[in-house]
């Protein structure tokens, strides 16, 4: 879920499907959003087989971006820009998924060996095995899913700028 651009790293996450699909068959990918490089990464998986396993939905509103994440499993977010904070890893913890994401901004303190993975890399081979390691210990996935909800519940909206404005500070005074 997020713009389709160059930065937000989807091309890679793409990539890391088509090699986790030689581990795992019965898996299906969802991209939600639009942007300039929504072309370009479609035909990437039409040259690489995958179409009907990965899908293009472009924008949704926002019910209905819940609802996708209520049936998913994992909420992937490799990006290789600087985020702020990103209020999308919050809606998908909320949804209890495990976040898979890049080491950019505050989401380290927010997710890091609590209910996600943090990437060192955010190449296809990385990706692919962020998702390989939460798929084969189930265990690991139920606990962070049901941790990444109770963290959510921390970022209700009357406490909102207090919780944020104490997470940025803290993460920013250390970079």
């Amino acid at each position: 879920v997020s713009r389709i651009t160059k930065d937000k790293n989807i091309k890679s996450i793409i990539f890391a499907f088509s090699l986790l699909e030689k581990h795992i068959s019965d898996i299906s990918l969802e991209v939600i959003g639009d942007g300039e490089e929504k072309k370009k990464l479609e035909e990437i998986v039409i040259g690489l087989n995958l179409k009907g396993k990965i899908t293009f939905t472009g924008n949704l509103d926002h019910n209905s971006v819940i609802n996708k994440m209520t049936e998913s499993h994992i909420f992937l977010f490799p990006t290789r820009t600087k985020e702020g904070f990103p209020k999308v890893l919050i809606e998908a913890m909320a949804c209890g998924l495990p976040i898979i994401s890049s080491r950019v901004s505050v989401i380290p303190g927010l997710i890091e060996n609590k209910c996600g993975i943090i990437l060192d890399n955010t190449d296809a081979n990385s990706i692919c095995e962020g998702i390989i390691d939460l798929i084969d210990n189930p265990k690991k996935l139920e606990k962070m899913g049901k941790e990444a909800r109770r963290i959510s519940q921390g970022f209700f909206l009357e406490k909102w700028k207090d919780s944020i404005k104490t997470t940025l500070e803290k993460h920013w005074i250390n970079q």
